[in-house]
């Protein structure tokens, strides 16, 4: 007994990148490969948008995100209705983001998420775009780089990883009767002038900021999904904004396995249908709890990416990167909750 808690009291106090290289060195293919992409199969009613498993042997706990930027999302009734970051943004008060963030992210915490996908952080370009309402930018760029910063050290602090949305220009909306144009499918031509000036800086502010993780958009740039875009996630979110974190796809916009993994995705939302969530698809709580949207996507970071890293198409050394940095991340920021 006295051994064991000797252990946890050296664990504690080790550096948490030094204890990630440590653990993952220790983990087999399989449980890295886990990390990767959900598993609906394995949690198919666990309550949150979306599970990463754990590794019970080494002590590594599962990553349990959950929407979203307002508060979290459940069933009825059964959750704080926070304001939305638009309406908030009128108070042009930062400091109130920060006790904003910490009490969002109590209540997370207090569920037993992990992780909060949000804040929502896009410029409002469209008055009918769907999902303004979220953004705390509203139309000014600096504004959204003033006040993400202690909305996401507000988060961080109780022990929750702020998962920054939606990267990048997921900005424009498609005609209510056929799509056309919408924020899913659409490739956003931008020059890198208007990129840095108008669309980067709320993204930048969250980086200033230590964010952990950021979702990346489900639309194009330039031709490219977002998702598999070496040049903006590769080259403006890590070259350029020095984001030392992991990426997860927002949950259209994974569309590839080798471009993916090569191109900075780390994690692939919401993973392929589990056999209850596809059961369950038209249930609207079951389809939630199943951890995901209906029927689930693609297994592109399931079998796909193990053949992909087994014929080295992917490297087994960016991946292994990824999985110590994921790890690192979740471990250090779990240390600081109160």
């Amino acid at each position: 007994m006295a051994l064991a808690l000797l252990s946890m009291a050296v664990a504690s106090l080790e550096d948490p990148y030094a204890r990630a290289v440590r653990l993952v060195g220790k983990m087999t293919l399989d449980e890295k490969l886990g990390f990767v992409q959900q598993n609906r199969t394995k949690h198919p009613n666990s309550g949150y948008t979306g599970v990463i498993s754990a590794v019970p042997r080494l002590g590594i706990p599962a990553l349990r995100m959950n929407d979203g930027p307002e508060g979290f999302r459940g069933l009825a009734g059964t959750s704080t209705q926070w304001l939305s970051g638009l309406t908030l943004a009128h108070s042009f008060d930062a400091a109130l983001f920060g006790e904003y963030g910490e009490a969002v992210a109590e209540e997370f915490s207090g569920k037993g998420a992990n992780c909060q996908f949000g804040p929502g952080v896009n410029l409002a370009r469209l008055p009918n775009g769907g999902r303004s309402f979220e953004y705390l930018s509203g139309e000014d760029p600096f504004l959204g780089s003033v006040l993400v910063q202690p909305f996401v050290a507000g988060v961080q602090s109780r022990g929750v990883i702020s998962n920054v949305k939606h990267f990048i220009d997921n900005n424009q909306e498609g005609v209510a009767a056929s799509g056309a144009g919408d924020r899913h499918t659409s490739s956003m031509v931008v020059d890198e002038r208007t990129e840095m000036e108008m669309y980067f800086p709320p993204f930048e502010g969250a980086l200033n900021a230590g964010a952990l993780s950021v979702m990346c958009a489900n639309n194009m740039v330039n031709g490219v999904y977002v998702c598999e875009n070496n040049s903006t996630e590769n080259g403006l979110l890590r070259a350029h904004g020095g984001f030392k974190g992991w990426v997860c796809s927002d949950y259209d916009g994974t569309r590839s396995t080798i471009d993916a993994a090569n191109h900075g995705l780390d994690i692939a939302m919401p993973g392929p249908a589990g056999e209850a969530a596809a059961a369950d698809a038209d249930d609207d709580v079951a389809a939630h709890s199943s951890g995901g949207m209906g029927m689930g996507r693609p297994d592109y970071f399931g079998a796909p990416l193990r053949a992909a890293i087994e014929s080295g198409y992917v490297s087994e050394a960016s991946f292994l990167s990824f999985t110590v940095t994921f790890y690192a991340d979740l471990a250090n920021n779990l240390t600081r909750s109160p």
